[in-house]
């Protein structure tokens, strides 16, 4: 296996999660709504290899059905990385001033299956990215392989 080979496999993988990220995203669109409280909103830090990541923790409540629910997803299609070379401190501190503990907040929920929760249907980076990169380097391991 060359470098060619490598980046067709990495690319066709990477092309194949934005897809899913995809259908994800609309399948998000017809999740329905309902009223909850944010009960806990902080930031936590941790470093990993001299890199210092912060993250926004909040935990949110719901009800549906009359059973209580609890989340901490914040973005249905996942969030990227709390890296704050990549992502500014501030977009953290951000997400912590908007949701704080004890306010009210929109939950975004799966009908068929209210466990599953967002408080906002975006999170459409990782899918760009993918559906981008993945078929460019499918064709960069192709040139490779000519």
């Amino acid at each position: 296996m060359n470098e060619g080979h490598a980046a067709i496999i990495i690319g066709t993988v990477a092309f194949m999660y934005g897809l899913y990220c995809l259908f994800r995203m609309f399948a998000f669109r017809k999740w329905e709504s309902t009223g909850g409280t944010v009960l806990t909103s902080y930031k936590t830090a941790r470093r990993e290899n001299f890199q210092k990541f912060e993250d926004a923790e909040i935990t949110y409540e719901y009800e549906v059905n009359g059973k209580t629910y609890r989340s901490s997803v914040i973005k249905a299609s996942g969030d990227m990385s709390g890296d704050t070379n990549k992502k500014g401190a501030s977009d953290v501190d951000k997400l912590i001033e908007k949701y704080p503990a004890g306010s009210s907040v929109t939950v975004y929920y799966n009908p068929s299956m209210p466990k599953m929760a967002c408080l906002e249907q975006g999170g459409g980076e990782a899918m760009f990215i993918c559906l981008v990169f993945g078929p460019l380097a499918v064709l960069v391991g192709y040139f490779f392989l000519l």
